[in-house]
Order: structure tokens, then C-alpha cells, then sequence
């Protein structure tokens, strides 16, 4: 059972979040949790429950734009701001991991994103670096190359002609529309997130999950991919610090373990030194929710229990 709380950020705007604090047991760690787009942090429940009962504190906020930080301000679901909304995001978690450090100032501290979380992890690989013990990478992507210039093009005409707060079905459609295509006879347009028909239906049953992002969300977001795989700042993350990039082999976000593997490549060449690549066999974009979920929880914990 979570603990729902609050941080007011730096520019004064309300981040709701979640807290799993072990029971009985002393905090060994704590795992700072960054969900992907279009879900929210209550969803990863199972796994820090899971984590609790190893020792392992966990929190979670929900993004702005996401479940209930969105709510709280009676804003738009699938909009970050009107401003360099990924860096105002990523300062976001920032933020909140400055206030577990002071919480639990003795213990390890992870980070670990998922999808877009996964992203912007991996910016703050390189603009806070310092202040985590070992981070996770799970569901990432590569670069989207001249086909993410393409899309931020339309996004940003698409706010120009409409407005930053226009719900843009088009783009959705550009995005998501072929991450099926390697599933034989579909149910749903989400069968790409896991193999598990169950947790497929959870998602669609959400009102937090799956909704269409507004015009701006996609320049934003299309920002920090870039960001995010810029081998040039990839040079700034010390050498030093754990990494583990994680997904599903049949996962549509990370072409399916190529772009994976470009991902891994890339940290690799410009020197991180203690750093795992592991796919999941059979896994589409949510491990966590797949089938195979229980050997992915405990691979999680084996590898966070080396480094604590």
C-alpha cells in the first residue's frame, strides 16, 4: 500500500507522488521510479511491493500532464508545459530525488525509467549523475534520426496552427499506429504492451492510461529523445556509474532489441564501465506486466542487491 504525498516544485507547481516504505524490516535502498507516457505511477504497485518486502524503499511520482499531479492542478492530461517542458519534467524528478536523498540520506539511491520514463532517466544520467548509485533503462529507444526531425516538424506546425493544448490524434497515429504489426490477430490497439491480455485490459480500463497527448507533449517528448541519445552528452555521465538497459525482445519501442542494442552500444563506446544489457525473451513493451513478470522482478533485484 502506497503513501500518497506532495512537492510543491521550483516553479510552484504540485507533483503528486507515490511512497513504499519497507515494514518491519530496515531501508537497505531506495528505487526512484520515472513511468512512461500516458500511465502514471500507481501502476508499478506490484513490483515496489515486491521491493518492500527485499528491503527496498520505493517512490513514484505522476509526471505533469499524468494521473494525479494532472488532476491536482485540474490540467490537461498529455501536456508538460508551455516551456521546455521536457527539461521543466526532468527538473521535476530531480527535484524529488533531492528530496529522498534527505530522507534517506544513508541509503543507495537508483533511479530507474520506464518508455518515456526511460528517457528521461537517461537525461538525468547526464545533468545529475552525481546523485544516483546506478540507474535503469527499461523500454528504451534509439534515435529517431531524420523520422523524429520529421515528427517534431509537424508537432511544432501542428501547435502553431492549433494551439499547444490541441489533442493530436494524427501524431498518436504516426507513433503508435504499427507497434501491432508483429502481433498475429490483435484483440486491442495496446496488445503491443504485453502478452498478458489481463494487465492489457487494466491499461484500457484506467482512465489515466492510453489517452492522446496534446500537439506540444510530442515536440516535447521528441526533444528528449534527442537528448537522450546524443553520444556528446552520453560523454558527460561518469564512467562509473551502474547501468542496466532492460526491455522486452519484442518490444516495438526498441525495434525489437536493435535499437536496444545501438542504445547499449552508444554507453558503452563512450566508456561506462559497469553496464548490463538484458532482454527479455518474448516480452512486448511493459516486462513488468508480462507474463514473465516474476523472473524480471527478481533479475531487477539481483542486479540492485550487487550494487547496494
Amino acid at each position: 500500500m502506497s503513501d500518497i504525498r506532495e512537492l510543491t516544485c521550483s516553479d510552484g507547481h504540485v507533483l503528486c507522488y507515490r511512497v513504499w516504505i519497507p515494514q518491519g524490516t530496515p531501508v537497505k535502498a531506495v528505487l526512484h521510479i520515472l513511468h512512461g507516457m500516458a500511465e502514471h505511477s500507481e501502476r508499478y504497485d506490484r513490483f515496489a511491493t515486491y521491493l518492500n518486502a527485499k528491503g527496498i524503499a520505493v517512490y513514484a511520482q505522476d509526471h505533469r500532464g499524468h494521473g494525479l499531479t494532472a488532476k491536482k492542478a485540474n490540467g490537461q492530461l498529455g501536456w508538460f508545459d508551455e516551456k521546455d517542458g521536457w527539461m521543466r519534467v526532468a527538473e521535476d524528478a530531480s527535484e524529488l530525488s533531492n528530496v529522498i536523498s534527505s530522507d534517506f540520506p544513508k541509503q543507495s539511491l537508483f533511479l530507474m525509467g520506464h518508455s518515456m520514463g526511460s528517457f528521461l532517466a537517461r537525461t538525468l544520467m547526464v545533468q545529475h549523475s552525481d546523485v544516483y548509485d546506478g540507474v535503469i533503462i527499461m523500454g528504451t529507444g534509439c534515435s529517431q534520426g531524420l523520422l523524429g526531425k520529421i515528427g517534431k516538424g509537424i508537432a511544432r506546425r501542428h501547435v502553431k496552427r492549433n494551439g499547444m493544448h490541441f489533442v493530436d490524434e494524427q501524431i498518436d497515429k504516426m507513433s503508435f499506429g504499427s507497434y501491432n504489426k508483429r502481433i498475429q490477430n490483435p484483440a486491442t490497439s495496446f496488445d503491443w504492451l504485453s502478452s498478458d491480455t489481463a494487465e492489457v485490459k487494466k491499461y484500457i480500463d484506467d482512465p489515466f492510461c492510453g489517452f492522446v497527448c496534446t500537439s506540444k507533449f510530442y515536440e516535447d517528448i521528441l526533444d528528449g529523445i534527442e537528448f537522450a541519445n546524443d553520444g556528446e552528452k552520453a560523454r558527460k555521465i561518469p564512467k562509473d556509474l551502474p547501468l542496466l538497459i532492460i526491455s522486452g525482445d519484442m518490444d516495438p519501442v526498441g525495434n525489437y532489441g536493435k535499437g536496444v542494442q545501438k542504445v547499449f552500444d552508444m554507453y558503452k563506446d563512450v566508456g561506462i564501465s559497469d553496464i548490463s544489457l538484458y532482454l527479455v525473451k518474448d516480452g512486448r513493451h511493459e516486462i513488468l506486466n508480462e507474463t514473465s513478470r516474476n523472473e524480471t522482478m527478481e533479475y531487477l533485484y539481483s542486479w540492485l542487491k550487487k550494487r547496494i
